[in-house]
């Protein structure tokens, strides 16, 4: 099919299988990539409700950031304006409900109200993730004021609650490294638990065992954290070292 005949979303989908061509090292060519980005935004402002799309356009965001961006102020611009996007997907979902607030006293509800939204696990784990993102560039004290951790905390515990799997075991991953990474701040991060920082990466390997990036977090929780299986951390590591990076 030539391209002038494709729809913005297959010309989206067609770019994103391509993001990898040409890639030295972690860092990809921006080509690729910004096609994908640029056809999913055309098809978004077309379909502005098009939760499917939204999320396609979150995961390329997420690609086009990290493997082809450079400067950490770029990046911390970049976060913003793919929080914005996600953002506007939660609001979509929300509806105006009361109890729209992804706190750990709304999930059943919420749970229960998004059920029937395919892609509202989607929309949840890049919020997450992106305020993660954002989190690397924006410093600690402005993630405090924002309240970036409880953020992630939220999105990623009502993730699991809809879809486990969902980006290979991602909420599990996303909440396992978040007790990993966050400080303990008295009122306001004391509910951290490095435990529960290698239980929800032990989730997240068994529920995506060839997921690499759960191994490592895995590895680098038990190093940080459980002295006791120190011996165990290192036959990770070394495990690590012989593998190939997923595709």
């Amino acid at each position: 099919m030539q391209a002038s005949e494709m729809t913005a979303l297959e010309r989206g989908d067609e770019a994103i299988r391509r993001r990898a061509e040409g890639h030295r090292g972690s860092r990809a060519l921006p080509g690729p990539i910004g096609e994908a980005v640029a056809a999913y935004e055309e098809a978004l402002a077309a379909q502005p409700d098009n939760l499917e799309v939204r999320v396609k356009l979150l995961r390329a965001l997420y690609f086009q950031g990290e493997f082809t961006l450079s400067e950490a102020l770029d990046q911390h611009a970049f976060f913003e304006r793919a929080l914005d996007v996600a953002s506007e997907g939660m609001a979509q979902l929300a509806g105006g409900l009361a109890y729209a607030d992804a706190s750990e006293k709304n999930h059943p509800r919420l749970v229960e109200h998004l059920s029937d939204q395919p892609e509202a696990a989607g929309i949840y784990f890049w919020s997450a993730v992106y305020w993660g993102l954002w989190c690397r560039q924006g410093g600690n004290f402005e993630a405090a004021r924002r309240g970036v951790a409880n953020k992630i905390r939220d999105y990623s515990e009502l993730v699991i609650a809809l879809d486990d799997k969902y980006e290979n075991a991602g909420g599990h991953r996303v909440l396992g490294r978040l007790h990993t990474e966050a400080p303990r701040i008295p009122l306001i991060t004391g509910w951290v638990d490095r435990d529960v920082a290698i239980s929800e990466l032990e989730r997240a390997v068994e529920g995506a065992p060839n997921d690499l990036r759960a191994h490592l977090f895995l590895t680098e929780a038990l190093l940080k954290f459980d002295a006791r299986r120190h011996d165990e951390a290192m036959d990770r590591l070394q495990w690590l070292v012989q593998q190939s990076p997923n595709s």
